[in-house]
């Protein structure tokens, strides 16, 4: 992709923040005009940061007025038809900056004298040089029409080095046209912009020598990109010309509104780019009216439209994705977008270590149902930055920028509400470089070859990476000292070429034959260069079973079946085509990865026929030197229509059907996961659950969507306010739960309801409407009678849940390193019983109203972080252990870490010690803010002996914990001998897995996935059998489980598997049977004497069912049902 350029007026860094200067210049108006305005400077340098003062006398006090910036292309101080605009805002009299929580958002421009006194005063603030040099024309448009112009210019000294040349589209010069230069030797940095004059001519004056690039784009013109729009290896020592660029026309236009989400009102100078990448990459831009209209010239294609991130901070919007648009033979109207207004702020700073203030963009990412959400800005001189945001949970990063000796802190989380101002703040430590130089077999130049380094070879943690040059030349900036290894990828862009890692000599394609390199900090090594080998490809197209391009699927190579080593890997375009390029001559086995691109279709390997599921089926493709092996195709069948009784946002409960209570009455309430491969809810026709006496018939409601194929319905029916009436109008016994689709299908899942109504409720809650003596406060309440345990709830106004954990008993003590100091939290306590299998039947609450329960505040109590060993999920400590595979062993580290002021934002290492070394652990996720789990890999197994976990925070504070490793490798589990093999059907829904013993195994930890690799259940065994409950399974639904063997109960030290990769895509599968009706009492899928023993332990009352017990419909389950079960069986 094209990088984005950096424009004063709108770049993904832009301008914006606060500052005032002295200087006057006294600006021409129109002859009627009542308006004025003046420039406090009315210069600056192009290529520092710097400000100027805009004050402007207008007709009438409290106006509002447009300022608008124009090219000057031809210098004559008049605003020519075709110099386009570049820069626009409105400001009214008196009405200042937004502010939110006392806090002003100076990246919006308001009136900064603060008075309705017919003048207004604003500053204009360039913070991300260089600036195109030229001249400009600033208009201020009062509501009168009457309007004042002024002569602003970007301006450039003289050098011993520039590169200049000509802009023309079609022969004809264009001016106005933006040109910018960037460096290939300083971390790919513009250094350089200019506006081309009236004869399209352009000249850059350029600091030092050396290798550089040239671009250009104008409004109302196409750039392209192998087309003379972009100018590569420009190598500088003196005044380069005759760098002539070219601009293309377009024959369609986009056209459509920018529009504020709440008012519905345009946001008028906000810049909107496309760009088209169909082998070639063009690009084109325009800025919105005061109204928010736009029209983009373009040309026939797919266009991925973006708005500029800064331009939304300066006018206070919050990006989002837009959907890409495809012009076909017209224009294209109406494409309008709604973007929502800033709610809350983030605040902070980008230092060194020194603190020293540096230059950085400051962006955020998000996502809301489904949509995600943006926010960026850069730094002021002094390193300060002001991010307008929405309440949500946001990732913060901010990126160093032109500072190649400067290390990309890590990534912050943060969660704010509306009318909410937090503070993050970054240091950026000091980093080295390194670079060199790729060539092909023939010692000619690769150019544009991605060239990354990690800090291990095989499986490391990525640091860097930089594209080649025309010359083959790359440096990779902002790497941490010490030693990294460098890695080319050449399949990254669909070259064909053989990928390397750096070995001091030839190059090797052996990850574990690479040698480190050392980096320096504040130096750049060099030489670290490749000479690569031409690769084969192998391409195909990727369909669905209607015969549809299945666009975005991850396709990959492997050297051998079932886990081979990875040889590439690449994405379908648009119409389903792929093509693996760089793949070694010889054989490779590939395969679709449908699970790794978020899609819902089952995955195939290529077999020479119809595509198989079983890896061990798959065919060898013959990979041709320097040629493509073709039609390697592929058709997937969708993931079917199915129906899962899991909740996906709360495991491990299983709900399907509950009876409800708490202070508003008592409900019966269904809550299931429906998953459809063909869109959720758009190809759902209905969703409905079925009572035990087969005549009640509830439809359920969307609750929300999970991604575009699964969502959760819902349905909470009030029965009364006695228990009593619970006890009438709630029936105990089977729910079926049905769902159809458009095309007719339909999925059934079944819940059975033990009604045991929990008639109390929780109760005198402590703490309640005090402030606690710490930050890890006791919370209890009273015992509800027959409950079987709780479930805690922790939230935050403005927030929601921060913390949620299992209890059975009526007191919890909340971790260290959750609650924050200072802080008003309310909490809430559910009461559970049936727990069989996760499955809760009945549950109540103190309140049906939020605001109802309990309240805490915390005191300003330190905030260290805080370590726990504990697997979350109730097994086994994590901290040390080996991992032995068929492939080999790994020494696994791993722990939560827990840090009020949130996981992982605070958090500045978490680093392991001990007799086998000292590694550094990686985030790799977190249900809540500020809890966490941290992992790390090491091939082989490591010395025995005591290893000791610290964390640091981003204040210095620290947290530790240890763990005894006793080496005791175990062997991996065999598969063979898992029952039901892998690939069975026809399986019961209350199946018994088992599996031959692990020598030294003293538990197993089985795990079992759905089809859409959601988790059914986890449960840590100490035998080598398992039967599953009732209710966890469905009929007619495919499901994946293995097992992970462990030598110790509570702490393990050794545990193995059948996968390098523990992914559920790997493990064995198998499919359960379709109901088979009435007298299927155990719901296994057959009618034998087991269903016999089901019905009479139904009829006493001491067993309950999964299937159909009532045999012969009518109404009951009784003796009767036991004689239609023995006719059924003797009739075969």
């Amino acid at each position: 992709m094209r990088r984005e350029n950096k424009k004063f007026w709108s770049n993904g860094h832009t301008f914006l923040i606060y500052f005032s200067i002295l200087f006057t210049l006294v600006a021409f108006s129109s002859a009627e005009a009542t308006t004025s305005v003046t420039l406090t400077p009315d210069s600056l340098s192009a290529d520092d940061p710097g400000m100027t003062e805009l004050t402007a006398d207008i007709a009438s006090p409290g106006n509002t007025v447009w300022v608008d910036i124009f090219i000057d292309a031809d210098k004559d101080g008049i605003i020519d038809p075709e110099e386009a605009k570049v820069m626009s805002f409105s400001l009214t009299d008196g009405t200042g900056s937004p502010e939110i929580a006392g806090v002003t958002n100076t990246n919006v421009n308001g009136d900064e004298d603060g008075t309705v006194n017919s003048s207004v005063t604003t500053t204009l603030k360039f913070y991300d040089p260089p600036n195109p040099a030229g001249q400009f024309i600033i208009q201020v448009t009062d509501e009168d029409s009457s309007h004042a112009e002024a002569i602003f210019t970007f301006t450039q000294a003289a050098t011993s080095q520039s590169i200049s040349g000509t802009v023309t589209c079609d022969g004809s010069p264009v001016a106005g046209a933006s040109v910018y230069i960037e460096s290939f030797d300083d971390d790919d940095c513009d250094v350089g912009a200019a506006i081309t004059d009236q004869d399209g001519n352009y000249q850059i004056y350029l600091e030092d020598p050396g290798t550089y690039s040239v671009d250009v784009d104008a409004q109302g013109y196409l750039g392209k990109d192998d087309g003379g729009s972009e100018l590569d290896g420009i190598i500088v020592d003196g005044h380069e010309t005759g760098k002539d660029l070219k601009l293309f026309n377009g024959n369609r236009h986009i056209t459509g509104t920018i529009k504020d989400k709440d008012t519905d009102q345009g946001i008028g100078g906000v810049w909107v780019e496309a760009e088209i990448e169909n082998g070639i990459e063009y690009w084109s831009e325009a800025i919105t009216d005061h109204d928010g209209s736009f029209d983009i010239v373009v040309i026939d294609g797919t266009w991925e439209l973006e708005v500029a991130d800064g331009d939304l901070q300066a006018k206070g919007y919050v990006g989002t994705d837009l959907d890409d648009i495809i012009v076909a033979g017209f224009d294209v109207p109406d494409q309008d977008v709604s973007l929502p207004p800033a709610t809350a702020l983030i605040t902070g700073s980008v230092e060194d270590q020194s603190h020293n203030p540096v230059s950085a963009c400051v962006g955020a990412e998000t996502e809301i149902e489904g949509v995600e959400y943006w926010s960026e800005t850069v730094t002021d001189p002094s390193g300060n930055y002001i991010l307008g945001v929405i309440a949500e949970n946001w990732e913060v990063e901010a990126e160093p920028l032109c500072e190649p000796y400067l290390i990309e802190p890590p990534e912050q989380y943060i969660s704010i509400a509306d009318s909410q101002v937090k503070t993050l703040d970054f240091i950026c430590a000091p980093a080295g470089a390194i670079s060199g130089n790729v060539r092909d077999s023939n010692n000619q130049p690769i150019e544009g070859l991605w060239v990354h380094a990690f800090d291990n070879a095989c499986g490391g943690n990525w640091l860097g990476g930089d594209y080649t040059d025309k010359n083959g030349n790359y440096t990779i900036c902002g790497l941490p000292a010490g030693d990294c290894y460098v890695q080319t990828c050449a399949r990254c862009d669909g070259l064909n070429y053989v990928d390397e890692w750096w070995d001091g000599a030839d190059g090797t394609i052996d990850c574990n034959q690479a040698a480190s390199v050392n980096v320096v900090t504040g130096q750049n090594t060099g030489n670290i260069n490749f000479a690569l080998e031409p690769g084969g490809s192998v391409s195909g197209t990727v369909t669905d079973s209607q015969g549809n391009p299945i666009p975005n699927i991850h396709v990959y190579a492997q050297a051998e079946t079932c886990g081979g080593n990875w040889l590439g890997g690449t994405n379908t375009d648009i119409n389903g085509n792929y093509t693996l390029a760089g793949l070694p001559v010889g054989n490779a086995y590939i395969s679709t990865c449908a699970h790794c691109s978020g899609l819902n279709y089952v995955d195939e390997w290529w077999d020479n026929n119809s595509g198989t599921t079983d890896c061990n089926e798959a065919a060898p493709v013959s990979v041709p030197l320097n040629s493509t092996h073709e039609d390697i195709n592929f058709t997937l069948r969708t993931l079917p229509l199915s129906i899962g009784l899991k909740d996906i946002e709360s495991w491990p409960l299983l709900l399907g059907v509950q009876t409800c209570h708490d202070d508003s009455g008592y409900y019966i309430r269904f809550r299931i996961k429906v998953v459809d491969g063909y869109g959720v809810p758009d190809d759902i026709d209905t969703v409905q659950v079925i009572y035990p006496n087969d005549t009640t018939i509830v439809n359920l409601d969307l609750h929300h969507t999970s991604g575009y194929y699964k969502g959760i319905y819902h349905k909470s029916i009030n029965v009364g306010t006695a228990l009593d009436d619970a006890n009438s109008n709630i029936q105990e016994g089977i729910y079926t739960f049905v769902v159809t689709d458009k095309h007719g299908g339909t999925a059934t899942a079944r819940d059975y309801l033990h009604k045991n109504i929990l008639s109390d409720l929780p109760g005198n809650f402590s703490p309640d409407g005090v402030t606690t003596e710490n930050c890890i406060p006791t919370l209890s309440w009273d015992a509800v009678s027959d409950a079987e345990f709780y479930m805690v709830i922790i939230a935050k106004s403005g927030v929601g849940k921060v913390y949620s954990a299992i209890t059975d008993t009526n007191s919890f003590t909340v971790p260290a390193g959750i609650l924050e100091p200072n802080t008003a939290y309310y909490w809430l306590v559910a009461a559970l019983r049936e727990k069989e299998g996760w499955d809760i039947d009945n549950a109540c609450k103190a309140h049906a109203d939020m605001a109802d329960n309990p309240q805490f505040t915390t005191p300003d109590c330190p905030t260290p972080p805080a370590i726990d060993l504990k697997e979350l999920r109730g097994g086994p400590d994590m901290g040390v252990f080996t991992y032995n595979t068929l492939a080999g062993t790994a020494t696994i580290f791993g722990h939560v870490v827990r840090d009020a002021n949130g996981v992982p934002g605070d958090i500045d290492s978490v680093v392991i010690t001990g007799p086998g070394g000292t590694y550094t652990l990686n985030y790799i996720g977190g249900k809540w803010p500020n809890e966490g789990i941290y992992m790390y890999a090491v091939s082989g197994s490591l010395a025995n002996g005591l290893y000791t976990f610290t964390v640091t925070d981003n204040g210095g504070l620290t947290a530790q914990a240890t763990d005894n490793l006793t080496v005791n490798i175990l062997d991996p589990p065999d598969g063979s001998s898992f029952n039901p093999a892998d690939g069975a059907t026809d399986v019961g829904i209350t199946p018994t897995l088992s599996w031959d013993a692990v020598t030294g195994a003293a538990g197993y930890r089985l795990e079992i996935y759905d089809d859409v690799g959601d988790v059914v259940g986890i449960y840590f065994l100490t035998t080598n059998s398992f039967t599953l409950p009732e209710d966890i399974l469905s009929y007619s639904s495919t499901y994946r489980w293995t097992i992970f063997p462990g030598d110790n109960a509570t702490d393990t030290d050794n545990s193995s598997g059948l996968f390098e990769s523990p992914h559920e895509e790997y493990y064995h599968q198998f499919t359960t049977v379709g109901p088979t009706g009435p007298g299927d009492a155990n719901g296994d899928g057959s009618t034998n004497v087991q269903d016999v023993i089901c019905i009479i332990n139904v009829i006493l009352d001491t067993g309950t069912a999964s299937g159909s017990p009532d045999c012969n419909e009518d109404g009951s389950v009784n003796v009767q049902d036991v004689i239609c079960v023995i006719n059924k069986i003797l009739e075969g």
